[in-house]
């Protein structure tokens, strides 16, 4: 990781502020939502044509649930749902950070993944989101 206090403070807006925008829509949006439940959500197709959970049903309403502080109810909707809820929170609060302190914070030559790990990493990351969607298909969540 390389951190570094540009001379310009606009160069720390140009790296950051992106980051900040989208990471706190997300959450401002998951907060603003009701935890009763999404006014007019529209049914996920692959659910009305299958009668199973596409592996991203319940993403919404495990946000909603992780920012209204029902975690349980979060974890129990989708694990992964949760957990990628943290990451973006995490993501949010680090760009802001470095946003107020003016610093330029990018990932180092460590962070760099050649074909070979970026290939893994994507096949780790469909095992999990298989395991996620296995595990609502079983539990009976729709």
């Amino acid at each position: 990781m390389v951190v570094k206090r540009p001379q310009n403070r606009w160069d720390s807006v140009g790296v950051h502020l992106p980051a900040v925008l989208i990471s706190g829509a997300i959450l401002i949006a998951s907060a603003i939502l009701p935890a009763t439940g999404l006014p007019l959500a529209p049914t996920c197709l692959f659910l009305r044509l299958t009668g199973y959970p596409c592996p991203f049903c319940g993403s919404t309403r495990t946000f909603i649930a992780m920012c209204h502080g029902h975690w349980h109810d979060a974890w129990h909707q989708s694990p992964l749902a949760a957990v990628l809820f943290v990451t973006i929170a995490a993501i949010f609060a680090w760009n802001v950070v470095a946003l107020a302190a003016g610093l330029v914070v990018k990932p180092g030559v460590r962070w760099r993944l050649d074909k070979r790990q970026r290939l893994w990493l994507a096949g780790v990351f469909s095992a999990i989101l298989a395991a996620n969607w296995l595990y609502r298909i079983i539990a009976g969540l729709r």
